[in-house]
């Protein structure tokens, strides 16, 4: 029978790690985001937005291999990447003046989803690095993904037809 490990700690190829750990918030939530781009990706109708997603996700488990010990994965490659997505992206879509409301489509309200969870695994990777060094190109790219997220969110809904709904703080 297989031995379980019912401890505080949970192995790393860095060596043992307290689960409470800044790294193990920082790679439990990219473990969360990579879950739900999953998600987003099986609610998606558009082929090539869910090529961008499927790429997102396989560099998301580099990430995640990297921050566990592996070697380098994230380079400023990835990050003019998802800076060309969001060009391309934003230039079928009319310039944002005003907050808006992303919530039409399943498709645009999970790349949503997606986008918070994003920012927050960014706020746990500068959490991470006040006690160990991080790969600078994965920061930037947690801060490019949430935009692409966005940009990704609103041109799903205006796939399916709908037109963005401003929000002016009001209900």
């Amino acid at each position: 029978m297989k031995s379980f490990r019912d401890s505080r700690e949970t192995a790393t190829m860095r060596g043992d790690v307290n689960k409470t750990s800044p790294l193990i918030e920082a790679v439990g939530t990219i473990d969360e985001l990579d879950a739900f781009v999953g998600f987003a990706h099986s609610t998606c109708k558009d082929d090539a937005v869910r090529e961008e997603l499927k790429r997102i996700q396989r560099t998301i488990r580099s990430l995640l291999g990297e921050l566990a010990g592996a070697p380098i994965a994230i380079t400023a490659g990835n990050v003019r990447k998802l800076e060309s997505l969001i060009e391309k992206t934003e230039e079928s879509l009319p310039p944002l003046r005003n907050f808006i409301l992303t919530w039409k489509s399943p498709e645009a309200s999970s790349l949503n989803v997606c986008r918070v969870i994003a920012r927050r695994a960014e706020r746990r990777l500068l959490e991470m690095e006040k006690s160990e060094p991080i790969n600078k190109e994965a920061f930037r790219y947690f801060n490019r993904l949430s935009d692409v997220f966005f940009a990704l969110a609103r041109l799903c809904e205006r796939k399916a037809g709908f037109d963005e709904e401003t929000w002016n703080g009001k209900d």
